[in-house]
């Protein structure tokens, strides 16, 4: 629903102007979507826009639909940053092809780092795991300490915010949708405490009046977190909200 993303993305870019903004699993768009609607309503010319709001996702179909999600009278003449890319396989070094519309010429950026990453965390079945088996044993290891005991029972969702850390500039900020599995599990617990190696978790936001997505029995809720630059640095409360 746009008014979640529009929560989301209000919670996560504090510089409205200047902060780069990504969207990993983009889906249809409509986190970047909110990003972009906040940008223009704050005044930000269509070029700073377009050059600081990034949308990302494995499924083509996802990616053409949420070009058409993010196209705008105003940035009609913009080469919005749109890509199709596995979020795991993301790198600072990653060079992302992007068409200038205005000419038709192919350009590259660098991935580089973000202030923000907003994102609703793909739910992968049971069934679907094996495509992300290698890039899962990749985030487990580069855990080191801890990591062993995050099992494969885990959700795939839950190793996102460990492959996109070093995507984050310090300070930067992570606001996922994520499923509540987390809260109730044995890998739950592992999270938390990882988390707290990588992050301080500000804030879990959960509803109290229903599901946010009418059309899935999975039930979630968004968490904040800003990253951390020393992970010796001890992490602040978290507010339930």
């Amino acid at each position: 629903p746009i008014e979640l993303a529009r929560l989301l993305t209000s919670l996560c870019i504090r510089n409205t102007v200047e902060d780069r903004v990504l969207d990993p699993c983009c889906g249809s768009g409509t986190i970047a979507r909110a990003a972009i609607e906040q940008k223009l309503s704050a005044g930000v010319d269509p070029d700073g826009v377009a050059s600081t709001v990034f949308a990302g996702d494995q499924d083509p179909q996802a990616v053409q639909i949420a070009t058409f999600a993010l196209a705008k009278a105003s940035l009609m003449h913009q080469p919005l940053r749109i890509f199709q890319r596995d979020a795991f396989s993301l790198e600072r070094e990653t060079d992302l092809d992007f068409r200038n519309p205005t000419n038709g010429n192919v350009f590259a950026e660098r991935v580089g780092q973000f202030d923000a990453i907003t994102s609703n965390l793909p739910f992968v079945a049971q069934a679907g795991r094996k495509q992300y088996g290698n890039a899962l044993d990749r985030v487990a290891a580069s855990l080191g300490k801890g990591g062993e005991r995050f099992t494969r029972r885990a959700d795939v969702s839950a190793y996102l915010p460990f492959a996109l850390h070093p995507l984050l500039n310090d300070n930067g900020r992570l606001g996922i949708i994520i499923t509540n599995a987390w809260l109730g599990t044995d890998w739950g617990d592992d999270f938390y405490s990882l988390l707290g190696r990588y992050y301080d978790l500000k804030c879990v936001i959960t509803s109290g009046a229903g599901r946010w997505f009418q059309n899935s029995e999975v039930v979630t809720n968004i968490l904040i977190l800003d990253k951390k630059a020393d992970p010796s640095t001890p992490s602040g409360n978290v507010k339930y909200v």
